[in-house]
């Protein structure tokens, strides 16, 4: 891109990663990253979501946990982004734990633990439950059919619509 004058940003890195996505290449995906990272461009919540979806398609579900963790470390190290990861990111990283309960729950677990930003992060209350939803699915992958009626009935309680 600059051979025409023209210098990369977040908005070219990020479609270029979930490109790579689509055509499997998640090695590829993971070292615009690292580009990004050479000619500091920051990443942003869509950045760390292209890049967890890339790596729980390829069976890669650490790659995936370590990035939405590094998505949340303060940024001023280098080597974090300091972004509350919106529900669609936590979503994606639990999906990625496959059958995997133990890591999947232990996502759940810090993101109800509180934000970046410090705030609390209020599960009890009516909102996004794509997180929820993604444990379900890692549920009866894991084939805890149980956990996941339990956790169907607690959403319900807490009057949140769950997918039907």
């Amino acid at each position: 891109m600059s051979t025409y004058g023209v210098t990369p940003d977040v908005f070219c890195f990020t479609p270029a990663m979930a490109a790579l996505r689509r055509a499997g290449r998640v090695e590829d995906a993971l070292a615009l990253l690292e580009r990004m990272r050479e000619t500091r461009v920051e990443p942003n919540s869509f950045t760390y979501s292209a890049l967890i979806s890339a790596c729980s398609d390829a069976g890669r579900w650490e790659d995936a946990l370590r990035l939405v963790r590094e998505m949340r470390r303060p940024g001023a190290s280098g080597l974090g982004a300091g972004i509350d990861p919106p529900p669609f990111v936590w979503a994606t990283a639990v999906h990625a734990c496959g059958g995997r309960l133990e890591p999947a729950l232990e996502l759940l677990r810090e993101m109800r633990a509180g934000l970046v930003s410090g705030a609390p992060l209020d599960v009890t209350a009516p909102g996004d439950v794509s997180p929820f939803n993604a444990l379900l699915g890692v549920c009866g992958a894991a084939g805890e059919w149980e956990m996941a009626l339990d956790l169907l009935d607690k959403l319900r309680r807490r009057d949140t619509p769950a997918r039907k």
